[in-house]
């Protein structure tokens, strides 16, 4: 969806090398091939369960290593499981908030100290429309998008005077 959209614009800007993150490797090397295609110059493959705080340590160590700090991280990880607040389960609720807003959270603060030492990078968050207007029948996830939103207002506000660029994209529905 907006991921892969986003590398494979990504991959036609000049000398672009993109690290993919998500769950899933054989839909990440899809993108992969799709963005060497569109001329990007690398495209490595993560697996990673952002949700996990054991694995994102272990990608951030992985790429910080390989590759240095990324010049622009684009926080993407997200799930839609629309239901009423009576509706909603605690385990689909803590879903929700972890893929929409603890990974971001983590992803922050992986690469951020590194954007900051280095006085230059580019922090993304794709947040959405219900980041700012409740979606009837959706509350974890109007929940979780509010929660980003805060975050990445957080992070702008704080990466200001760090040489550090911040922005949030609030789509519609996709």
């Amino acid at each position: 969806g907006i991921g892969a959209a986003i590398a494979t614009r990504l991959a036609h800007l000049p000398d672009t090398n993109l690290l993919l993150v998500a769950r899933n490797e054989r839909s990440l090397s899809e993108v992969a091939r799709t963005c060497l295609a569109a001329g990007a110059l690398g495209a490595e493959v993560f697996p990673t369960d952002l949700t996990q705080r054991t694995d994102v340590d272990r990608l951030a160590h992985q790429i910080t290593r390989q590759w240095g700090t990324p010049d622009v991280v684009v926080n993407n990880a997200g799930v839609f499981v629309p239901k009423p607040i009576v509706d909603t389960d605690d385990e689909t609720f803590r879903h929700q908030i972890d893929m929409n807003l603890t990974s971001a959270f983590m992803i922050s603060r992986a690469f951020l100290p590194g954007m900051y030492q280095r006085q230059s990078g580019y922090m993304i968050y794709i947040a959405s429309i219900a980041s700012v207007q409740a979606h009837n029948g959706a509350a974890a996830y109007v929940a979780s998008k509010h929660g980003l939103l805060g975050l990445a207002r957080s992070a702008r506000d704080e990466a200001k005077d760090k040489g550090v660029k911040v922005t949030t994209i609030l789509p519609g529905a996709t």
